[in-house]
């Protein structure tokens, strides 16, 4: 991961992310969720364009939305 990606490329990281990690009764599978989470986090804070594309990400991911964001042209 870049440390300034673009928005697509920020979109291809945040769906290769493993949103689920916190369910693993694997710790060492925990540990690298929370530390690319963590990762992708500070990513966010980069512009408020990664941080609500995050945010998006998240809420479809963990099922508190329906609503995939669309690729970022």
């Amino acid at each position: 991961m870049y440390i300034n990606p673009t928005l697509a490329e920020f979109y291809d990281a945040l769906e290769r992310h493993d949103w689920w990690y916190c369910m693993s009764d694997d710790h060492s599978v925990y540990n690298r969720g929370a530390v690319a989470e963590g990762k992708l986090k500070v990513i966010a804070k980069k512009s408020p364009e990664h941080q609500t594309l995050f945010d998006d990400m998240q809420a479809f991911h963990t099922g508190k939305t329906k609503v995939k964001p669309e690729i970022p042209k």
